[in-house]
Formats: C-alpha cells, structure tokens, sequence
C-alpha cells in the first residue's frame, strides 16, 4: 500500500516539476521580450513627446509670424512692408507644411507605443498566468491533488497562448481580463 502511493506521489511530483519547469522557462523568455519591449516603449515615448514639442513650437511660429503678417496688413503699404508680406507669407506655408508632417510623425509614434504597450500586456498577462500555474503546481505537490496539478496546467496553457500571442505580433487582448484589472 505505502509501496504504491510513493510510486504515485513519484508521478505527481515528476509532473509537477517538469510543469515548474516549463513555465518557469516560458516566464523567463518572455520577461527577456518584455523587457526588450519596455526599453523600446520608453524610447517611443520619448521621440513622440520631441515631436509633438517640434509640432507646438512650428505652430506657434505660425501663429507669431500670422499676427505679424496681419499687423504688417494695416500698416501704410511700402516696398518694405510688401517684402515682408512675401517673406511672412512664405513662412506661414512652410509651418503650415512642416507642421502637417509633425503631426503624422507624432502620431504614428503614439500608434508605435500603443502597439508596444499591447504586447507588453500580453506578456504581463502571460506571466501572472505562468506564476499562477507554478504556484499551483506546488501546492498540488505538498497536498498530493491532481486535479489542483490540472487546474494549473490550465493556467499555464492560457499563460502559454498569451506568451505564443505577444510573439507572434497579434493583437489579441483580453479585454474583460483588462477592464477587471485597471
């Protein structure tokens, strides 16, 4: 009798260790891509905040060189206020032009961070999932419950599709999962 329970108490222990094992390897690789994505999140953020400080000063030129261009308006019309008409008129275009594609540029890079912020979820998702799994892995271990080790191969296999999601570039996102944890 005490023969088989350590023979199965053997097999339970053999599964968890080889789903401690798995999961901690699954956490490890996406905590290095987390990571990476992080580095690529906080530079993404930075260019994005440069370029919209870039599109506010262009437009604040605008609006400087626009009063300046109607101020020149009333004055007495002269040779020099005609010169600086063209000149004024020039500059306003080029900061209406410039600052177009400030905006695209400003934008584009929100839309960069929010692609990265996505995945950077995913993996946080898979990790808590992965964590879960182990835990309940060991717990399974210390109270000799294969229905517990069952519970946490489904946690690790949802934490598993999250990392395999994040990898793969997809744009899957649990929402409901989100919405109950912010």
């Amino acid at each position: 009798m005490e023969l088989e329970l350590k023979a199965e108490n053997a097999r339970l222990n053999a599964y968890v260790a080889v789903t401690v094992a798995m999961l901690s390897v699954i956490t490890a690789i996406g905590n290095i891509k987390n990571s990476n994505i992080a580095q690529q999140m906080a530079f993404t953020k930075g260019n994005s905040v440069d370029i919209w400080n870039e599109y506010q000063a262009a437009r604040i030129k605008l609006h400087t060189d626009e009063d300046a261009l109607g101020t020149i308006t009333f004055s007495a019309p002269s040779e020099a206020a005609r010169a600086e008409t063209a000149r004024l008129k020039a500059k306003i275009a080029k900061y209406e032009a410039g600052s177009k594609d400030l905006m695209a540029k400003a934008k584009a890079e929100d839309a960069h961070y929010e692609a990265l912020d996505l995945h950077h979820e995913q993996l946080d998702i898979a990790e808590a999932l992965n964590s879960i799994g182990i835990s309940l892995a060991a717990v399974a271990a210390l109270t000799d419950f294969f229905w517990l080790l069952c519970v946490a191969w489904g946690f690790g296999a949802f934490g598993l599709t999250m990392a395999t999601v994040a990898f793969s570039g997809s744009t899957f996102h649990p929402d409901l999962l989100m919405r109950w944890l912010s």
